[in-house]
């Protein structure tokens, strides 16, 4: 991660985001700890398999 931050950095980049498991607490104590924000503002979305394929064509 503090390789991704220096590269963002570089490229003048203000803020990088991510998704991480809810159910994984060991991932969260590692992001919180390296000051990460959670935010209850967003909403993930995925495109996959059937849903892909229909976009697709």
């Amino acid at each position: 991660m503090k390789s991704l931050a220096v590269l963002a950095k570089e490229r003048g980049l203000g803020r990088i985001d991510w998704t991480a498991d809810p159910d994984n607490p060991r991932l969260l104590s590692f992001y919180n700890d390296i000051g990460g924000a959670r935010r209850h503002d967003k909403v993930f979305y995925r495109l996959d398999a059937e849903a892909l394929t229909k976009l697709a064509t």
